[in-house]
């Protein structure tokens, strides 16, 4: 009998508490944090390495992709580290009809579509990608599932600022 209402209890508790927590949400919020994680260490490997790593952002693949470039040259050869990471699903390279940053308003700023962390630490250039959700950019709901990844040119310094209350702020929480 006690067994009973205990499984009782965990069914009502699990049919009043699974509806209302918000997995998309926490799936966009892991995807920001994979995403200023790949540019940190990109940038960190740079500066271990003492080379040349390069990162594209791939949009109509929905990917980032890391080119340790150990000749410096800009171009890939077979013994040359490249690691592929996906945007996780539901994610997209967009601003969704957010106000743009003073580095620009395209998806991604950088000329085409890559940046490179040099070996003292710095970038080839300042600028940023937004994500969004892709339920955000269908529906214009879910305000908070705007965020931008800024990198500054000087230090290589990667910034994460979310859009709440009509306005950019940092940190993304």
């Amino acid at each position: 009998m006690e067994l009973l209402t205990v499984a009782l209890l965990i069914a009502v508790s699990s049919a009043i508490v699974l509806p209302r927590i918000d997995w998309e949400g926490r799936q966009f919020r892991s995807a920001v944090v994979d995403v200023q994680s790949v540019l940190v260490r990109a940038q960190r490997y740079a500066v271990l390495r003492q080379h040349d790593v390069i990162v594209v952002f791939e949009r109509d693949a929905m990917r980032l992709t890391v080119h340790a470039d150990a000749n410096n040259d800009g171009a890939i050869q077979a013994d040359e580290e490249v690691t592929v990471h996906e945007l996780a699903p539901g994610i997209v390279f967009d601003r969704a009809g957010r106000p743009p940053l003073d580095w620009g308003g395209s998806a991604v700023s950088f000329a085409d579509g890559r940046i490179t962390f040099h070996r003292d630490g710095s970038a080839s250039a300042r600028g940023g990608v937004y994500l969004s959700s892709v339920r955000r950019s269908r529906t214009g709901g879910w305000s908070w599932e705007t965020v931008a990844m800024q990198v500054e040119r000087s230090t290589g310094r990667v910034t994460c600022l979310q859009y709440l209350n009509s306005a950019w702020v940092t940190p993304c929480r």
